[in-house]
């Protein structure tokens, strides 16, 4: 039996135009967690992340602070680990979701500023894709991402690796939720508005089972007394 331990991705650029970057705090709490995995002395076989900017900056950070040993020379590059499209998905529907309930505009023209304004277009969004009644030939499907994330997943539960690390987001990650206890899409989906940055997710695994064991730790934010460390995006 062996382990899997997914890493969220650090604090992003939530505010600013290019999403797919790592804040300063970003980095910073990536580099605590990097710290705090070298103190359990915790050895890695394997180490994946997605192709997101991210996801691959998270992994060097935390992976840049292991003692020798520690880690696996390769971070090795899987798509299937990426997030889904959220962006698309969201303004592909403002039009329609506008024109049928005008009071939602306001909650979109804040929602990258007001949290509250922000959860409520999400899960309206996002539910609705995940039903399939939002398609768009340019996006994936609610299916396809999860076969996607399934198909990397199962590949991860048949490696002989002891302990793999892996560095993804929370799509993703609520996605590997969804198959470990047999989640509902709207569980699944309330999973990701709690997932904190540069979290861990830990699950035993061999090739036919995956078994939660730790969900979204941040010890190694909380143990440095400094309540600002702990981000949701």
């Amino acid at each position: 039996m062996g382990a899997i331990y997914f890493i969220r991705h650090g604090q992003a650029s939530f505010t600013n135009t290019n999403y797919d970057r790592l804040s300063e705090k970003g980095v910073r709490q990536s580099e605590l967690l990097g710290d705090y995995l070298r103190h359990l002395g915790l050895c890695f076989n394997e180490a994946f992340s997605g192709t997101l900017e991210r996801q691959k900056d998270t992994a060097r950070a935390v992976l840049g602070r292991l003692s020798p040993g520690q880690a696996p020379r390769e971070l090795r590059i899987e798509a299937d680990l990426d997030e889904h499209n959220t962006v698309h998905i969201a303004r592909g529907q403002f039009a329609e979701l506008t024109e049928r309930e005008p009071a939602l505009l306001e909650d979109i023209r804040s929602m990258f500023t007001d949290n509250l304004a922000f959860k409520r277009v999400y899960q309206r969004v996002m539910l609705r894709w995940m039903a399939g009644r939002f398609s768009d030939p340019n996006l994936e499907t609610y299916p396809q991402f999860l076969a996607r994330v399934e198909r990397i997943t199962r590949k991860l539960m048949a490696s002989e690796a002891e302990n793999i690390i892996v560095f993804t987001s929370g799509g993703p990650i609520s996605t590997v939720m969804r198959l470990s206890l047999g989640l509902s899409d709207e569980k699944a989906l309330a999973l990701t508005w709690r997932l904190r940055n540069a979290s861990v997710s830990a699950f035993d695994c061999n090739p036919e089972r995956i078994s939660l064991v730790v969900f979204n730790q941040v010890a190694h934010l909380e143990t440095q007394g400094d309540a600002d460390l702990i981000t949701y995006r």
